[in-house]
C-alpha cells in the first residue's frame, strides 16, 4: 500500500495477492486511476470516493474472474501505467516469472511493457515454483514484493540479479 502514489495511473492485475492490494485500497482509499483485468479488483471498488476505474475487456478467463486475450492487449496498448503491481503464478528456479494460461502470460507481458514502475507481488510460497508460460525475467521488475517468510536462498538470489526486494508486513492468522 505504501508504494502506491497519489493521483497516479495504476495497473492492478488480476492475482489474489494483488486483491489484497486493492482492499487494502478500499479500506484506505486514495486519489487513483485504476486500470485492471480482474473483476474481482474491480468490484473492491465499487462506491469508493476518489477512484477513477476501468475494467480492461476481452475474454473471460473463468479459473480467477480476468479478462484476456487480444481484446485486453490492444486496449493495452494505447495506456500508458506510473504503476503495475503484478501477481505470479510462479517464480522458477530461473528466476523467471511463469503463468498456468498462456493468454495471461501474453497479457502480463503487455502490462510489463506499459508501465514505468513494475511492481511483482509474490508470496514466498511461489517462489521456486514452475507454471507453463514464461512471462519475463524477474529483472523486468522494479521490485518485488513478498513475505517475510522468503527462504535466505531467495534473498540472496533476488540480490544478486539486482532485483530490489521489499518484505510485506503481512499479518498471519492466529
Amino acid at each position: 500500500y505504501d508504494l502506491l502514489t497519489p493521483h497516479s495511473t495504476v495497473f492492478l492485475d488480476a492475482g489474489t495477492t494483488v486483491l489484497q492490494l486493492a482492499r487494502l485500497i478500499r479500506v484506505n482509499p486514495l486519489p487513483l486511476r485504476i486500470f485492471t483485468n480482474g473483476l474481482p479488483v474491480a468490484q473492491e471498488f465499487m462506491n469508493i470516493p476518489h477512484l477513477e476505474v476501468v475494467l480492461l475487456g476481452g475474454q473471460l478467463r473463468s479459473e480467477n474472474a480476468s479478462t484476456v486475450g487480444p481484446q485486453a492487449e490492444a486496449m493495452l496498448e494505447s495506456l500508458w501505467f506510473d504503476q503495475l503491481f503484478l501477481g505470479v503464478g510462479a517464480i522458477g528456479p530461473d528466476g523467471a516469472i511463469y503463468s498456468v494460461d498462456s493468454a495471461e502470460a501474453n497479457l502480463n507481458r503487455c502490462m510489463l511493457a506499459r508501465a514505468a514502475q513494475r511492481f511483482v507481488l509474490a508470496d514466498s510460497s511461489k517462489f521456486g515454483t514452475m507454471a507453463t508460460y514464461r512471462v519475463a525475467p524477474l529483472t523486468a521488475a522494479t521490485r518485488v514484493v513478498t513475505d517475510a517468510r522468503l527462504a535466505s536462498e531467495w534473498r540472496g538470489r533476488l540480490a544478486d540479479m539486482g532485483v530490489d526486494l521489499a518484505i510485506a508486513d503481512v499479518e498471519t492468522p492466529a
